[in-house]
């Protein structure tokens, strides 16, 4: 991990969700000698309650668990208000081919590591969507701070996203 550069991780807290204890405490190790703050729970549902608490900056997901597995668990962040921009990180050993990680990414995670991995790949990735999560939330609050409308369509022409001022400026909500 010598040659990976981090930006500010101290700052960042990481819920791990993982039924296996081993490996709970194999990322848990990983990610704090990287200088996150880590945060665990052993299935979706018990996560899903923490992340509404604790709101972490990434989330790192087993696929297989009891009660709520990875999936769910995904679908869950991705329905919440507070937690639908939330990077999410999917991690199997059983599931690994490639429908698995198409299905995990149609679920709403980011990425997908199979286990077993490289230490480094690991914290490489925690790192590399915690930058990208900030520069969307940069990007966020420039879109919706903007005096000019600004505003989005998809290919036939409806309106998918519009700023503030845009909502002023049709008289409608945002």
């Amino acid at each position: 991990m010598r040659g990976i550069q981090f930006s500010e991780p101290e700052d960042n807290s990481v819920l791990i969700v993982n039924d296996l204890p081993e490996q709970l405490r194999l990322m848990d190790g990983l990610l704090r000698r990287a200088g996150y703050s880590v945060l665990t729970a052993e299935d979706g549902l018990e996560a899903f309650n923490l992340a509404k608490q604790k709101q972490p900056d990434l989330v790192i997901s087993d696929v297989c668990m009891p009660r709520v597995g990875g999936l769910e668990f995904c679908r869950l962040l991705r329905s919440d208000r507070d937690l639908r921009s939330v990077p999410i990180l999917l991690v199997s050993g059983l599931q690994n081919d490639t429908a698995a990680v198409v299905e995990g990414l149609r679920a709403g995670a980011d990425d997908y590591l199979e286990v077993p991995f490289d230490a480094s790949r690991l914290v490489a990735k925690v790192a590399r969507l915690l930058e990208r999560s900030r520069l969307e939330a940069n990007y966020r609050d420039l879109f919706e701070q903007a005096s000019d409308v600004i505003f989005t369509q998809d290919l036939s022409g409806k309106l998918t996203s519009i700023n503030r001022a845009g909502a002023k400026f049709v008289g409608r909500e945002p």
